[in-house]
């Protein structure tokens, strides 16, 4: 498991700061967060500014931000690039309008994920389980795109596609 928490993570990340100077070092050239843990972020914190809302209450696409609520990490306008989180508790997340790539999810547990206007490409869920994800929502009229991931023995039981872009994925 990791030395930092996600909190550590997020304060980089919203603050627009490389993940390379953490205590961590790399694994197959990914930031190695292998294991780590939404659990360990700090109730009720909130990194950058509050969630933004666009004219009908609902989040816009803008950021970077991410803020905790109970159980739940919503971010929004977050890129995610290069970074090993293989193992980890990631149950619970919101993503708005994020770019995740060349990201490492296997055998991670991404319990109830909710995703809108985000992509994920060049990306591996191997034997991960997105159980009651919903990786199909629209946000300002865009969808989820995914390109180029590998599903390969993901349990995606009671999880939702139903606008999201498939491209050379694998399941």
């Amino acid at each position: 498991m990791p030395a930092v928490t996600l909190s550590d993570v997020c304060e980089r990340l919203v603050g627009r700061r490389s993940l390379k100077d953490l205590s961590v070092g790399c694994h197959e050239g990914r930031i190695d967060l292998r294991g780590l843990d939404v659990a360990d972020v700090l109730r009720e914190r909130r990194f950058g500014s509050a969630i933004p809302l666009g004219p009908r209450g609902g989040p816009r696409i803008v950021g970077p931000w991410v803020q905790v609520d109970g159980d739940t990490v919503s971010m929004g306008g977050l890129d995610l690039s290069n970074i090993d989180l293989s193992g980890g508790r990631l149950d619970c997340l919101r993503f708005f309008g994020c770019t995740i790539s060349n990201c490492v999810f296997d055998r991670a547990s991404c319990y109830d994920w909710r995703m809108w206007a985000t992509s994920v490409s060049r990306s591996t869920f191997r034997d991960a389980s997105l159980r009651e994800a919903s990786m199909g929502g629209l946000l300002d009229g865009r969808q989820n795109q995914f390109r180029s991931v590998q599903f390969t023995r993901t349990d995606l039981r009671q999880s939702v596609h139903g606008s999201a872009v498939f491209v050379d994925c694998v399941f």
